[in-house]
Formats: C-alpha cells, sequence, structure tokens
C-alpha cells in the first residue's frame, strides 16, 4: 500500500516526466508515436489536474480543486454548447475527447506557469 502512496505521490509532483515516461512506453508498445502521445494525454490527464492543486497549495497553502473542478465543467459545458451550435449531429465520443484532450492543455499550460511563478516567487533577490 505504501508502494502505491509514493508512485502517487511522484506522479502528482513530476507529472512531465511521468508523461515522458508514459509517451515513451506506449511508443514502443504501439510502434507508433501519434497513438502513443494521444493514449498518454488521456492518461495524464487527470493527474496535471491534481497537480495544479498541489502546486496552488504549495504556492498559496490553500487547495482550489473544487474551483478546478468548476473551471474543468465551465469549460466542458462551453465546448457542448459550441459543438451543437456548429454540428447537427452529436458524436458524443469525439465531444468527450475533444474536451478531455482541451483540458489536459489547459491543464498542463496551468502547471508549467505555476511551476515557473512559484519559483519564482520562492527565490529571494
Amino acid at each position: 500500500m505504501a508502494l502505491l502512496t509514493y508512485l502517487f505521490a511522484f506522479i502528482v509532483t513530476a507529472p512531465i516526466v511521468v508523461w515522458i515516461a508514459l509517451f515513451l512506453l506506449f511508443k514502443r508498445m504501439f510502434n507508433n508515436p501519434h497513438k502513443a502521445l494521444l493514449w498518454s494525454v488521456d492518461i495524464m490527464t487527470f493527474f496535471f489536474m491534481l497537480s495544479v492543486d498541489a502546486v496552488m497549495h504549495e504556492v498559496w497553502h490553500h487547495h482550489f480543486l473544487g474551483i478546478l473542478f468548476f473551471a474543468f465543467l465551465f469549460f466542458s459545458i462551453f465546448f457542448i454548447v459550441l459543438y451543437l451550435l456548429t454540428h447537427q449531429q452529436v458524436v458524443m465520443m469525439r465531444l468527450v475527447k475533444g474536451i478531455w484532450r482541451f483540458n489536459f492543455l489547459l491543464f498542463l499550460s496551468g502547471y508549467l506557469v505555476l511551476v515557473v511563478y512559484g519559483l519564482m516567487a520562492s527565490m529571494k533577490f
């Protein structure tokens, strides 16, 4: 049980390292870099959400998981409405994958910005 706890903690604190490792593993398994990238993105989205909360907690000493969840819901609803306005027929699986992968990009960029901000804020000039 302790091993799972350490593994989860490592994934949340160093998600980019785990993402690259997953990509390389899937690339070797599938022998297709595009499919490997999509699989690694799909798996790591949830962990980047948790990582953003962990970095925000480290910087501001408050958890923002509720706000991050509502941001996820807001962007999901936004994309559903946008999709319904631009398409006559809803392809649910395509819509869900698009929302999930957009949130990956959103939380990856949020993670990178927060890590840089946290490093800059912790430096004493």
